[in-house]
């Protein structure tokens, strides 16, 4: 018989369950062969262990209930912030839950909705778009968005409805939100763009329209000033100067405003523009007036970009003649230059001319804004606002930054665009 021994002494403390056990079936703490000690060990060793493990398992659990806890409540906080609602939809389109949303932007009280089919709901003139829109996202587990109008408390309303399947049991989300003021702000936003657009076609045929009888009552002013000039006294001569001055003012003023109605009506497909040729390009057309004012243009390295040319070339002439028109006692300096920030090309024009103050800044890009009288600076005040509408065309903007006295510089951008785009 293999040799006796005893647990106690050899070992750590036997676990509770099995000192149980062998407290009931072998009369408690006794001499046992060496072969049931080793087993008795092992088992003990597999119940401390089990302990372990069961704690263990206890702690992760109560952590992940804490976490999955605050989760839910963090989700909760973020449902109730959106303006949306939530619902989760089975297979056949029978709400299951909701969360969130106004239960005013929406044309039913969520407690009435659950059960009942997302297709069935609605007026019958959506259901069907609405069915459609059930059977896709089931059948295809894609995203699916539609929108539709009802009439809700006699108002009509504009909703759009968002499906997206979730990953078990062919279940999916409905989102659903109350989209009548985006719907109202694009309507008004289209409304505005066409009145201005049908005010600039206005603007273009009326101006072009008032050429013909301007040039005829200025021609027959200047025939009766020559036929006649000896023939009448000094106040009748006077007269018929102020009718042809004042005749040939309302021409410039018409020419300038068939120029900032052409720039939306006659509009060009963008090309790879040359900025450096249309900037030589203008100085070229500009050489007489550079002569006489003394003026010194340079240039910087300028891009190549995708724009409107005739465009640009009236954009740069406009910006170099109002420098040389609003120079100072000082020779006069203009440089051009550009450079890449933030997807933009930023051009900079800058003179050391007269300046202006900074709190006329943003009035001088206004039609027909002018800052001297006409006996100083001649012109319509109009020439920097076709400026303004040119690059804004281009996707950008313009701004000034200037002191009284100390020279101006014509800040604005233009859109970075590949010419595949």
């Amino acid at each position: 018989m293999a040799a006796q021994s005893t647990i106690g002494p050899k070992g750590a403390p036997l676990h509770r369950l099995l000192k149980r056990q062998l407290d009931r079936y072998a009369g408690g703490l006794r001499a046992i062969s060496a072969e049931w000690y080793s087993l008795f060990q092992a088992i003990n060793e597999a119940y401390e262990q089990s302990d372990e493990d069961r704690g263990m398992l206890e702690r992760s659990l109560e952590l992940s209930s804490r976490e999955l806890l605050q989760a839910n409540s963090e989700l909760r906080t973020l449902f109730q912030a959106l303006p949306d609602f939530f619902f989760r939809i089975n297979s056949q389109g029978e709400i299951l839950d909701q969360r969130g949303g106004d239960v005013e932007d929406l044309y039913a009280t969520p407690a009435r909705l659950l059960g009942k089919r997302l297709q069935d709901i609605p007026d019958r003139h959506v259901a069907e778009a609405l069915d459609a829109a059930v059977k896709k996202v089931v059948r295809d587990r894609c995203l699916v968005s539609i929108e539709y109008p009802l009439r809700v408390g006699g108002n009509e309303q504009h909703y759009e409805v968002r499906l997206l399947p979730l990953p078990f049991d062919g279940e999916f989300i409905a989102i659903i939100r109350n989209i009548t003021e985006r719907v109202q702000t694009m309507h008004d936003l289209a409304e505005k763009t066409k009145a201005n657009e049908e005010l600039e076609q206005f603007a273009y045929i009326a101006s072009h329209d008032l050429q013909e009888p301007l040039r005829t009552v200025q021609s027959y002013l200047q025939l009766l000033e020559r036929r006649y000039k000896d023939k009448l006294d000094q106040n009748a001569s006077e007269f018929i100067q102020f009718a042809v001055d004042g005749a040939t003012r309302m021409r410039q003023l018409i020419n300038d405003l068939l120029s900032y109605a052409r720039v939306t009506s006659r509009q060009q497909p963008f090309v790879a523009v040359d900025v450096k040729g249309v900037f030589d390009e203008v100085l070229s057309s500009l050489a007489v007036a550079i002569e006489e004012s003394g003026a010194t243009i340079t240039r910087g390295d300028l891009p190549v970009l995708m724009a409107d040319r005739s465009q640009l070339v009236q954009l740069f002439q406009n910006l170099i003649s109002n420098a040389i028109k609003f120079r100072g006692s000082s020779p006069l300096e203009v440089s051009a230059n550009a450079e890449r920030v933030n997807g933009h090309w930023r051009f900079a024009i800058r003179d050391n001319g007269l300046g202006l103050d900074p709190s006329y800044a943003e009035r001088i890009f206004v039609i027909f804004q002018r800052l001297f009288g006409r006996e100083e600076y001649p012109g319509t005040g109009i020439g920097l606002a076709i400026c303004k509408k040119i690059v804004e065309h281009h996707s950008g903007r313009i701004w000034v930054e200037s002191q009284a006295g100390q020279g101006a510089t014509f800040y604005f951008t233009l859109i970075i665009e590949d010419e595949e785009s």
